[in-house]
């Protein structure tokens, strides 16, 4: 589940990456790209069914089953991982989303392109469930159907995107409704976000249930046994529900739902059937320590911190990368190999993170969760026989094998010895709490400082410096182009003044300013720099000219700041101040800057009626 849930993590993530290129040379025609994909795909499905039919050679040659078991659960990682990188070489190798966004509606809805994503990973997926059919049938002794395991793989999919295509629905939502500015800012977006991932923690377990076709198990003595074992225990669930999963012949468990009257245990009919009572209720102990120790908050938690590092780091990413004048051209670039090129490089730091974030440091929790469950069934039933029990079942049904690794559970023999070794020497539970939660404390404040260094390293003059220098260089090619544009010429020049390049600027701010003398961006950014640069180059009254007309011509925000700036350069504070709360008045999105330059003019005002006084 969890390796279904990173891929199409890391393929949402690709999608939404990738630049189209646009420029001056065309696309390959369509069915030229197509053509390429299909053969691709063709390579990517023969390699796929000739590994898989060698694995059932194996086994009719008598391989144990053990050895067939791990060698097919590799097989299916392996070939799900390359269909990653196949679908990047679509994305960003045969630039597909350029055809796409063709479409009016894929540029602007993040569910239909996202299902689009979908539909590309699950067909690829296909193919390796298809071909990995046979092994699974003769390992697990399987009556199954072809079309049942499929629908099975498809169903259980659906659920785990069920999360995305809400939250896709939500951003498709805010777009078209009228939002006050501050919950159309970056953070107002990502608490309108967060809040929809809690309510779908918090109200969507019947729907997912529903999604998987899970009907009630019936009310047979062994259900009756299991509701009175919970009620006993004090532990509220809504309901006992069969999981459909391959047809009922896989060999789990879970539990689903924060909230007492939307929480569901689900149980395989494999499961069910295979282990007795005494080892369910082990088992249904294991699923209660998950809540009771809080586990879904804990991987609620994780991905809400995973989305707020991105916010916080992707821009510095983005300038590091930036740094780089030849990646630079490559954006700068019309071409699509370049603009291809480019987004690949600047997904890639983020695509590392993502996936050391989940399959490292993520699973480093959920495997030691995992164990934490176990220790909670154990504590509960008195033993650790009956889950002991249950494993080694699951494991001799599986294919007779214990030692398969995963990423997000210890194997089966682990979880076994540390079972056996904890109830032999209970000071082992409590040296593995401490060891979770002295664990979770450090990435929280791990986490917490990454942000916060993160949030302050934005705001330091280096980093402003290297997003000055990147915008320079960005408007001195587009002004290589458009030599004659005087907005870009008074761009230009005001991002030379922040770079304090008070020669270069000013020249090129008169020069915009010759070439549209009625230009009220041209007037307002010499008027800012005569008010604000240094000696030589401050020139105060001419500052005001300026800043008159340009406000004669417009009346935004920020031109009406530049004037209050000209009059408080000329010692006109009562005026400045007068000024900067018209502009104030007239919401600017940068409300916070416009305030501080209305106390400095309160300042100002102030000082003069103290020095009257005196």
């Amino acid at each position: 589940m969890y390796t279904q849930l990173l891929i199409y993590i890391v393929v949402l993530f690709l999608f939404t990456m990738q630049q189209p290129g646009t420029g001056p040379q065309p696309l390959p025609p369509f069915w030229q790209t197509g053509l390429e994909a299909a053969v691709l795909f063709a390579l990517y499905a023969v390699i796929c069914r000739r590994a898989f039919q060698g694995l059932r050679t194996a086994l009719e040659k008598g391989w144990p089953p053990s050895l067939v078991s791990l060698r097919y659960h590799r097989l299916e990682n392996r070939f799900s991982f390359l269909a990653v990188g196949l679908i990047a070489y679509y994305i960003f190798g045969l630039d597909i989303n350029a055809y796409l966004t063709a479409l009016p509606v894929l540029q602007r809805s993040l569910v239909f392109s996202g299902l689009i994503a979908m539909g590309l990973t699950l067909i690829h997926q296909a193919v390796i469930w298809v071909f990995a059919y046979p092994v699974y049938k003769a390992i697990n002794h399987s009556r199954m159907k072809l079309t049942a395991f499929v629908k099975g793989h498809i169903s259980f999919s659906s659920a785990i995107l069920l999360p995305w295509f809400l939250l896709a629905l939500t951003s498709d939502a805010l777009d078209l409704l009228p939002l006050p500015d501050a919950l159309r800012s970056d953070p107002g977006q990502f608490f309108l976000m967060g809040i929809t991932v809690v309510l779908f923690a918090l109200l969507a377990p019947p729907l997912v249930v529903r999604l998987w076709g899970c009907d009630s198990i019936p009310r047979t003595p062994v259900r009756l046994e299991l509701e009175d074992f919970c009620a006993e225990l004090g532990f509220s669930v809504k309901d006992f529900k069969l999981w459909p999963l391959f047809g009922g012949e896989m060999l789990t468990a879970g539990i689903i739902g924060l909230l007492p009257g939307r929480r569901f245990i689900l149980i395989t009919e494999g499961l069910l059937n295979l282990l007795s009572t005494e080892e369910l209720k082990a088992v249904v102990a294991h699923e209660m320590g998950h809540i009771k120790r809080g586990h879904l908050l804990l991987y609620l938690f994780f991905f809400l911190c995973f989305s707020m590092l991105i916010y916080f780091l992707h821009d510095l990413i983005l300038l590091l990368i930036l740094k780089n004048k030849t990646l630079l051209e490559w954006m700068l670039n019309p071409g699509a190999p370049h603009t291809a090129l480019f987004s690949a490089l600047q997904a890639l730091p983020t695509l590392i993170l993502l996936v050391v974030y989940f399959r490292f440091i993520f699973g480093f929790f959920m495997r030691n969760s995992e164990r934490q469950a176990d220790i909670h069934a154990m504590q509960i039933i008195g033993s650790p026989l009956p889950l002991v029990s249950s494993l080694r079942k699951i494991a001799f049904r599986s294919g007779q094998i214990e030692d398969l690794p995963n990423w997000h559970h210890y194997s089966i023999r682990e979880r076994i010895d540390f079972l056996t070794e904890a109830f032999a020497n209970p000071a082992l539970i409590m040296r593995h709490h401490r060891k979770l939660y002295g664990a979770a404390l450090f990435f929280v404040a791990a986490v917490s400082a990454l942000m916060a260094g993160a949030a302050r390293l934005n705001d330091t003059s280096l980093i402003n410096t290297w997003r000055y220098e990147v915008e320079a260089y960005r408007l001195h090619r587009a002004m290589d182009a458009s030599p004659d544009d005087p907005e870009l010429h008074a761009a230009y020049g005001g991002v030379l003044m922040e770079l304090k390049r008070f020669d270069e600027a000013g020249k090129i701010l008169r020069h915009a300013l010759e070439l549209a003398p009625n230009s009220a961006g041209a007037l307002n950014n010499l008027a800012w720099f005569y008010a604000t640069a240094p000696p030589p180059h401050a020139n105060p009254p001419h500052a005001l000219e300026l800043a008159e007309r340009a406000a004669i011509l417009s009346q935004e925000p920020h031109i009406l700041d530049t004037l209050a700036e000209a009059l408080y350069a000329n010692g006109l504070y009562e005026e400045a101040l007068e000024i900067i709360n018209e502009a104030l008045r007239k919401a600017p999105p940068n409300r916070p800057y416009f305030l501080k330059q209305r106390q400095k003019f309160e300042r100002a005002v102030l000082s003069r009626q103290g020095e009257r006084q005196v």
